[in-house]
């Protein structure tokens, strides 16, 4: 069950543009934000449970999100753009455990 505070970080992700970083650079990192934006915080607003081959396909593409990034190019946004994706994953991880 998401407290206030974890249904609050998600309207506001889900309220951010997604920062043109992603929509620029030469990997699949924007697919791994949109899947955040319509799969993942959905999942969590609806409590939605997944089998553990599938949190760990998750695992494994974040690993490969944040391998791809480069935090030095963003600007203020889209580094608070980041962070929230960190967060609300690592939040899914937990309550999806």
């Amino acid at each position: 069950m998401l407290n206030n505070d974890d249904k609050k970080l998600i309207k506001d992700f889900k309220s951010m543009v997604i920062p043109n970083i992603y929509k620029d650079d030469k990997t699949d990192c924007l697919l791994f934000v949109e899947h955040v934006d319509f799969d993942v915080c959905e999942d969590l607003l609806k409590g939605k449970k997944r089998f553990t081959k599938d949190n760990e396909t998750e695992k494994n593409e974040f690993d490969r999100f944040l391998s791809q990034i480069d935090e030095s190019k963003f600007d203020s946004y889209a580094l608070l753009h980041f962070e929230r994706i960190k967060k609300i994953m690592n939040l899914f991880f937990e309550k999806m455990s």
